[in-house]
């Protein structure tokens, strides 16, 4: 019986877990007709238990033993309903008669001794698949266990043997919280990890585009998840070898890219600084950059951009000394990403021109086509439409001359976030659907929450707020399922926006407050600082001006703190406003002036405009109507130039107070 078959590998793990396996499948062949037995194996590697699987099939033909296999692909809380349903199927030949007498209800006593029924069959066996499903780590209860614990009995009556292939934490988990059924047990066979079944695991899984990870939901992220804390448990029983440590840190790598995937960041460093510190012990040092990058993307992902800075300069210097230009383009770009987030255009600028000069020097037109979308977004940014669209055309062109459709997607979105800006919502929208349209043929669920959350915005702008909440909620529901909490806490803020804008502060409070939540629990600053901004708002619409204070005051102390130059520049607009409603004329200047010296350093040309249209409401209001006339005219001339759709409310501005001017003449 333990003769070894062709095709196995001639290796100790393997000629262990033959005999392993023909201890299972001896097991199940002198177990009685209509018997009951429980036995559990032990497998950490889906790849590895299919090979044994087949191995036990083989195994168990030449005794006559029909082995019924079931997988499981969702949690079930009733396992034997669910056996009870397959067993039926395979043996209603036994006639009605018999098949009545199986699938009644009957006293443990009763059914404990074998059963007529099956005489007229093969022996039967159950394998079972996929049972930890229902025992994931993240359910504090799960109901099978208390149901397996409770029904321990009415297993027997399946009257034949149960194979449970679990991987070793599940296991653990079956012997803890249901002993009653653990101790029914007639076996436990360990099955040891074959280091071919894990290479081709560690293929399998740890080597899987982002675009197809980021897209999956959340209960498939957390399964694949669970496959890989399972495929670490095995490479870390094969021994602390060179080759077994650069797997874990590539396994560990991917288990963080997961965990960020799903907002869980801590979770997702964790992963990451493990990886770094066995990249570290191997001497591997191009791992150990490419860590280093993910690290900062993390911290950028929580708005803690000078720890990101920190990370992705690291991840620089070793990949200038490994003299890695592919890994540098990259990470130049990602710094870019961190200036442009604290509105140090000027700055971001240069980086991504690092970048592009390498990715050109390298022929990688891949890596051109994004960085040009970034340095696109720094023109919107600073208000340069036209420029903005320019380098976007540019990355269309590269993107469809590479059929990067994902690329793409992205790309359309960004134009429409462009004509939405100069208030073009047609011609938005027509982007829009673009985009909606590639991700939605790449599978991109990731991709269509923000173009959903985008659409919705441009209704919001056009007052349809119905239409608007509908788009949300699309895009809320695509979050939820694929844990994308980061995205949600972004999409509740603008739900918020629509209840402001309605008038219904109650219901906006409470989305903004639940923004707020999932804002703290990501550790997002960015995030949490905008939320408050906007809940000042509507404490300032509501007269509560203390209150507007105390929530700006909170959200420009975070900004500054991130180093949010572009962010502080509009807080401190909003409580220039605030002084302004106060009547407070000296402080709201001072707060406007303020806010204009910093959009003028980071040439943001809209910020500018729309403080010197501010500052021009307060000097009309204090009676300067020939100051108030060129602050008007200086602001209309930027926005024009802009296509901005505030345009139209700075030339009607301008012209009532030259109204006023001619009347003042006469």
């Amino acid at each position: 019986m333990s003769e070894k078959p062709w095709g196995w590998p001639d290796t100790p793990a393997a000629r262990q877990n033959l005999e392993t396996l023909s201890a299972l499948a001896q097991a199940i062949g002198m177990a009685s007709p209509g018997r009951f037995v429980l036995l559990l194996a032990k497998c950490n590697v889906p790849i590895q238990r299919e090979a044994l699987a087949a191995q036990l099939r083989a195994m168990l033909e030449p005794l006559g033993v029909e082995l019924q296999e079931v997988a499981l692909d969702e949690p079930v809380s009733n396992l034997l309903s669910h056996l009870q349903a397959r067993l039926g199927a395979s043996i209603q030949r036994a006639g009605p008669a018999e098949w009545e007498l199986l699938v009644q209800p009957q006293p443990a006593v009763a059914v404990a001794e074998p059963r007529a029924p099956y005489s007229a069959c093969p022996p039967l066996a159950l394998s079972v698949y996929g049972l930890e499903t229902s025992l994931r780590s993240d359910t504090p209860h799960p109901p099978l266990l208390a149901h397996l614990n409770l029904a321990r009995e009415r297993y027997r009556e399946l009257g034949c043997p149960l194979v449970l292939w679990l991987p070793d934490y599940a296991l653990t988990r079956l012997a803890r919280e249901a002993p009653d059924f653990w101790a029914w047990r007639s076996g436990v066979f360990e099955f040891a990890p074959q280091r071919e079944m894990a290479e081709s695991a560690l293929r399998q899984m740890a080597y899987e585009p982002d675009l197809v990870t980021s897209s999956l939901d959340a209960a498939a992220k957390r399964e694949r998840l669970a496959l890989l804390e399972q495929l670490l448990t095995d490479w870390r029983k094969l021994g602390e070898g060179p080759r077994e440590q650069y797997a874990q840190a590539h396994i560990l790598g991917r288990m963080g890219r997961l965990y960020q995937d799903l907002g869980e960041y801590e979770m997702a460093l964790e992963g990451y600084e493990e990886s770094a510190a066995l990249s570290e012990g191997l001497g591997d040092r191009a791992g150990l950059a490419t860590t280093y990058n993910n690290i900062g993307e993390v911290h950028r992902a929580r708005g803690e951009y000078g720890a990101a800075l920190e990370w992705y300069e690291k991840s620089v210097a070793l990949k200038e000394a490994l003299g890695n230009q592919a890994g540098l383009a990259p990470t130049y770009n990602n710094i870019g990403l961190i200036h442009k987030a604290r509105g140090e255009y000027g700055a971001a600028l240069e980086w991504y021109e690092k970048s592009v000069g390498l990715f050109e020097a390298l022929g990688d037109r891949a890596g051109l086509a994004p960085t040009y979308s970034n340095i696109a977004s720094v023109h919107q940014a600073r208000g340069e439409y036209g420029a903005a669209l320019e380098w976007y055309e540019k990355s269309v062109a590269l993107g469809e001359a590479l059929g990067d459709r994902a690329g793409l997607a992205t790309t359309y979105n960004n134009i429409a976030s462009v004509h939405y800006a100069r208030g073009e919502y047609g011609a938005a929208l027509e982007w829009y659907e673009k985009s909606v349209a590639l991700s939605e043929a790449l599978g991109d669920r990731a991709g269509l929450a923000t173009t959903y959350n985008n659409i919705a915005s441009v209704h919001y702008a056009r007052g349809e707020y119905g239409a608007a909440l509908e788009w949300y909620e699309k895009s809320v529901a695509l979050g939820e399922a694929l844990g994308d909490r980061a995205g949600l806490a972004t999409t509740y803020n603008n739900i918020a926006s629509v209840h402001k804008a309605r008038g219904e502060y109650g219901a906006a409070l409470e989305w903004y407050e639940k923004s707020v939540a999932l804002g703290e629990a990501l550790g997002d600053r960015a995030g949490l600082a905008t939320t408050l901004h906007n809940m000042g708002y509507i404490a300032q619409d509501q007269g509560d001006y203390a209150e507007a204070r105390r929530l700006y005051q909170k959200s420009l102390d975070i900004k500054q703190q991130l180093g949010d130059r572009a962010g502080v520049a509009t807080t401190l607009h909003q409580l220039g406003r605030l002084a302004q409603d106060q009547g407070d004329y000296a402080e709201a200047h001072r707060l406007y002036q303020e806010s204009l010296d910093i959009a003028q350093q980071l040439g943001s040309r809209d910020g500018i405009a729309r403080t010197l249209h501010q500052l021009g409401t307060l000097v009309e209001e204090d009676g300067d109507l020939g100051e108030a006339e060129r602050l008007f005219a200086e602001s209309l001339a930027s926005l024009e130039a802009l296509s901005s759709p505030d345009a139209a409310a700075a030339r009607r501005s301008l012209d009532r107070v030259r109204e006023r001017l001619a009347e003042e003449s006469h």
